[in-house]
Order: structure tokens, then C-alpha cells, then sequence
């Protein structure tokens, strides 16, 4: 079998808009990751005057999220996602590791498809071991095509067009839950939310607008000291097609 056989029937063998639904979600929680140190930032400080309504409650929400974040550094964890159409039927099904030590990050998926992505920070790697193949992509350009991306410009930005709420606490879970919903009604995702149990992230759900939902649940990995250099770099085998796009 030629080697285009070969990668076409990679590409046969996977669920219908399976590759899709990865690249999407897997965009989102690394713009999420990435988004830390950005989020982390001091709030600007208001004119002074008669606070809105609520305007308190809003604050204080955000920067509980934004501590949350700022915390996940370094972060590393094995995570299993699934994507589930609007009528609850699972679509996809992947496992894998996270390891993230801003501005480095790593997503690696182990099954059911090996995929590996670094970013260092200016650029993304995405390797495709099945399709031999590696695309080469500007972050910023990369994460431009997710609306979680947002949190990545200014904290001014989440403001202004994402509601945060911490979501009350029931005795059912003891993870704090913040629900993002934009504020443009054109954003690709409805509703976002993102769950942490000790200050540390264990779950993310992804809602979008055709009732479609991905799930990512975290393991955090115990963490002694800083996450080695070897982790945030690739080895390619020769024979790879870079792409670069």
C-alpha cells in the first residue's frame, strides 16, 4: 500500500467529524491553559463611584477564576475526553496526558488515535504519528480560532464578553464550578464551565450551540518540582511531512 493509501485509510478509519471535534476541544483547553498567566493580571482599576448592581459579586467571581488559573503552573495530568451529540450518543472517546509550565504545554493523546501537541509559547506543533505528518502553526493564529481564546487578551476582554459565574455549592460535590457563557451570540461555544476540587482544575465541560458537549476530565499528577525540558519538545522521525499553515 502507497503511503497516500495509507493515510487515506488513517483518515477512514476514524468516527465521522471525529478529527474535528478533537482539534476543537483540544483548542479551547489549551487556550484555557495558556490563558493563565494572561487572566492572572491585575484587574484595571474602575473610575471611582456608585458600584452597579451586583458589580461586587461579578468582581469577586472573576478573581477567584483568575486565581484558580494562575495556580495551574506547572500542571500536568492524564485526562479522558468524550464528545457527545445532542441526543446523549458518544461521538468520540480519546485518553492522554496534559503537562503544561506556561508558556510550554503539551497535550498528548494516547487513544484511541495518537496525536501530540507542544506549544512553546509562539508556536504550535501538532504531530500526527498515523498520517506521518506535523503542521506548524503561529499560536496566536491558533488559538484566534476559539472563543476561549478571549481569556487570553485582557482581563478587559473577559469582562466584557464573558459572564462568569461561581456557580453555589451543593452537598452533592465539593468542586467549585464557574460557568463562562459569551456574550456574543455568534461565539461557536454556548456555555463553558470549568470544575476544580482543591483549587486544582479535574473537570472542563464544553457546550455548544447544536447540543453537542465535550468532556474532559483531569487526574492531577503529583508535582514535586519543575516539569523536565524533554517534555515540550518533539522527536520526529525522518520521514515526516512538515506542513506549515
Amino acid at each position: 500500500m502507497s503511503r497516500a493509501q495509507q493515510q487515506s485509510a488513517a483518515h477512514s478509519d476514524r468516527p465521522p467529524g471525529g478529527a474535528g471535534t478533537r482539534w476543537r476541544s483540544l483548542l479551547a483547553v489549551l487556550a484555557l491553559v495558556v490563558a493563565a498567566s494572561a487572566v492572572a493580571a491585575p484587574e484595571p482599576q474602575a473610575d471611582p463611584g456608585e458600584p452597579a448592581a451586583g458589580a461586587a459579586t461579578v468582581s469577586a467571581d472573576r478573581e477567584a477564576l483568575r486565581e484558580r488559573l494562575a495556580a495551574l503552573n506547572p500542571y500536568r495530568a492524564h485526562f479522558a475526553q468524550f464528545v457527545e451529540g445532542a441526543r446523549g450518543q458518544v461521538l468520540e472517546e480519546s485518553t492522554g496526558e496534559l503537562a503544561m509550565q506556561r508558556p510550554h504545554f503539551r497535550w498528548q493523546v494516547d487513544a484511541p488515535y495518537p496525536q501530540v501537541i507542544v506549544a512553546d509559547g509562539e508556536q504550535l506543533s501538532i504531530y500526527d504519528p498515523d498520517l506521518e505528518q506535523v503542521i506548524l502553526r503561529d499560536l496566536e493564529t491558533a488559538l484566534a480560532d476559539t472563543p476561549i481564546a478571549l481569556l487570553t487578551q485582557s482581563t478587559l476582554v473577559l469582562s466584557d464578553r464573558f459572564k462568569v459565574v461561581l456557580l453555589p455549592s451543593t452537598t452533592a460535590t465539593e468542586a467549585e464550578v464557574f460557568l463562562l457563557s459569551p456574550q456574543d451570540p455568534d461565539s461557536l461555544f454556548q456555555e463553558v464551565q470549568l470544575h476544580f476540587v482543591d483549587a486544582t482544575l479535574e473537570q472542563l465541560l464544553i457546550y455548544d450551540h447544536l447540543g453537542q458537549s465535550t468532556t474532559v476530565r483531569f487526574r492531577p499528577m503529583a508535582i514535586e518540582q519543575a516539569l523536565a525540558p524533554s517534555l515540550f519538545q518533539l522527536e520526529l522521525p525522518e520521514n515526516v511531512d512538515v506542513i506549515e499553515g
